[in-house]
């Protein structure tokens, strides 16, 4: 009998609590009771965490990465919290790797080690086409990104937060620009971040100068417009085309401090692109107090005949003459073996008495011998007398555009009769340093000849007229 109750008991206890699950009272409290003991099972998976450690970085203080972890000491922490916190370290760009392990403390709870590696490739930035003070975005950017300074970490994570925070300091003033981030070659300072609109740039309209008293403005205008008037509007590429175009007018004049201390944009009255307006500072006069050129293999009498007025000292130092002398000085060495050589210059500035010393460099490569000669095209007659006129032996130094000039003499000249297309084909072993030459010649049509001939077709004699 008192088995039987038991059951009945069982009975009723499952039925009681079947029906209090569908009652809005009983199912709030079988949630509250579910989510109690879910968070109980959590809690189990947590321990108070009494310290946390940093390791690896060298840029960056252990506190900025705690502050970058969102955690703190004397909360509960486990697993799950650790994932977070790594992730949110890494979300900041500043480190190529982030990683994590948690132990025991001798007294109870845990303590967790980061172990984080910085981004090793960092360099400088700028805003581009953007309407914000470059000092207040600097300022407002050191508060809200970890790791910010004159150089940050190169990685598209670090760029995107700066993007946006441009994006937000925008809206402060009203405006609504997507801002995008990229990475360019600087001039100087290797890779450099730029932080600019997503539209792209408008095109340049104008240049304007300020400050040219030397050389006119307008000759300053002249010597950029093909380079620069239509392309789209890059301060660095800008900057490249004053350094190739408008440097080598001021170089020409001596004036080798010349500087573009200030470059602006505003929009074109005419059309839809910017005019640039660029501040010029020219400098003083230099002279030339000492020119050297090193490593030609001519002598420097010939070397100063070639540059005649150029390499004169005492005088206002003309690097665009120069280059033109020394370009001579190159055609002369390819004339006698040296197809390929080179130069560069260095300048010694002296500020306290506006002299400068020029030193050239020339580096002439190897001497290229003459190969071997091949000859297509002439039958077993003509061939012979085409190679007596060759004159450059095997091993003689082969001159530049010898054969270019051979085959012009043959056609002047009429060596040939009948003669039509020449070709030469040249082709460089420079492992031998030897140059090995093929001519083709090919027949042209015969005009038809009017002179008197007798019944065999021999050539009439002609007599003078009176």
């Amino acid at each position: 009998m008192k088995q039987v109750l038991l059951a009945l008991l069982a009975c009723g206890l499952v039925w009681s609590q079947t029906p209090a699950v569908n009652s809005p009272a009983k199912k709030a409290q079988a949630k509250t009771q579910a989510s109690s003991t879910e968070q109980s099972a959590q809690d189990a998976m947590r321990w108070p965490l009494h310290e946390i450690r940093v390791q690896g970085m060298k840029l960056i203080t252990p506190r900025q990465v705690i502050d970058m972890s969102g955690l703190k000491v004397g909360t509960l922490a486990g697993k799950e919290e650790f994932d977070a916190a790594r992730e949110r370290i890494y979300a900041t760009g500043c480190f190529d790797s982030v990683s994590y392990a948690f132990e025991p403390m001798a007294g109870g709870g845990i303590f967790v080690t980061f172990e984080v590696r910085d981004v090793e490739q960092r360099g400088p930035w700028r805003l581009d086409r953007l309407p914000l003070d470059e000092k207040a975005f600097a300022a407002r950017a050191a508060k809200t990104l970890q790791g910010f300074g004159a150089e940050i970490p190169m990685t598209e994570i670090y760029t995107q937060r700066m993007s946006e925070l441009a994006e937000a300091m925008l809206k402060e003033k009203g405006i609504t620009e997507p801002v995008i981030s990229k990475f360019e070659a600087g001039m100087k300072e290797g890779i450099i971040a730029i932080i600019q609109p997503k539209a792209p740039p408008p095109n340049i309209s104008q240049v304007l100068f300020v400050g040219a008293r030397a050389v006119p403005p307008q000759e300053l205008q002249r010597a950029i417009l093909d380079i620069a008037v239509g392309s789209p509007w890059n301060e660095q590429l800008f900057r490249i085309f004053l350094e190739n175009a408008i440097r080598a007018v001021y170089d020409s004049q001596g004036r080798l401090r010349a500087k573009f201390p200030s470059i602006t944009t505003e929009p074109s009255k005419k059309d839809k692109g910017v005019v640039v307006t660029v501040t010029v500072d020219e400098g003083p006069i230099f002279k030339l107090r000492k020119l050297e050129i090193k490593g030609a293999p001519i002598s420097d009498e010939e070397v100063n005949q070639l540059g005649g007025e150029a390499f004169k000292s005492d005088v206002p130092v003309n690097l665009s003459v120069v280059g033109q002398a020394m370009i001579k000085v190159m055609a002369r060495l390819t004339e006698i073996g040296y197809l390929k050589p080179t130069y560069h210059a260095l300048n010694a500035i002296h500020d306290e008495d506006k002299t400068a010393d020029l030193t050239v460099e020339v580096e002439p490569g190897p001497e290229y011998k003459m190969g071997r000669l091949d000859i297509a095209g002439l039958d077993i007659e003509s061939e012979p007398e085409i190679r007596k006129l060759w004159t450059l032996k095997t091993g003689d130094p082969y001159r530049k555009g010898y054969a270019e000039h051979f085959l012009t003499e043959v056609h002047e000249r009429r060596i040939l009769d009948f003669l039509g297309e020449t070709h030469s084909d040249v082709k460089l072993d420079d492992a031998k340093a030897q140059v090995n030459v093929k001519l083709t010649f090919k027949g042209g049509p015969q005009k038809l000849d009017n002179r008197p001939r007798d019944k065999r077709g021999v050539l009439k004699e002609e007599r003078p007229q009176y």
